[in-house]
């Protein structure tokens, strides 16, 4: 199994956002959240912890089909792919990813990478369902979201 870091190229409809948290309480309704992509969707996250001397990191939403393994047919479902990467230039890809599938109850992960890849990818998972309940019920949420320009200042 390949675990090098991977450079990053987002897409030119990428929506970037800058994620901050609330003190609120999660909204029941965020587990298992789900609803279809159309395109990507990548916020800097804050680490609630330093991990690798890092105190954030960037995760990428990227739309995507999946089988469901308790599904009767063999047709594809929308599903969304979570990736992490590190903010620095060029925006490097960590090994791995997890997988948000419409039946909220499960989470597809790569168990190909070593802890603590793995926990990080699942908690990735979680935050993922956050940024897109956020996104269709801002005004229930405990994130804000705000939009990252893609234009370089100036």
């Amino acid at each position: 199994m390949n675990h090098e870091l991977r450079e990053l190229k987002f897409s030119a409809d990428c929506q970037k956002f800058h994620l901050a948290m609330l003190p609120a309480e999660q909204t029941p309704e965020v587990h298992g959240y789900f609803r279809e992509l159309t395109g990507e969707i990548s916020c800097v996250v804050p680490l609630p912890v330093e991990i690798w001397g890092l105190s954030e990191l960037g995760l990428l939403l990227s739309p995507s089909r999946a089988k469901l393994p308790d599904a009767p047919d063999s047709s594809a479902s929308p599903a969304i792919i979570v990736q992490i990467f590190l903010l620095y230039s060029p925006r490097m890809l960590l090994p791995g990813h997890s997988t948000l599938l419409p039946d909220g109850d499960h989470i597809g992960l790569d168990t190909a990478v070593p802890e603590p890849l793995l926990s990080l990818h699942k908690w990735s998972a979680s935050i993922a369902e956050q940024v897109l309940f956020a996104l269709d019920r801002e005004e229930e949420s405990n994130l804000i979201l705000s939009p990252i320009s893609s234009q370089p200042p100036g």
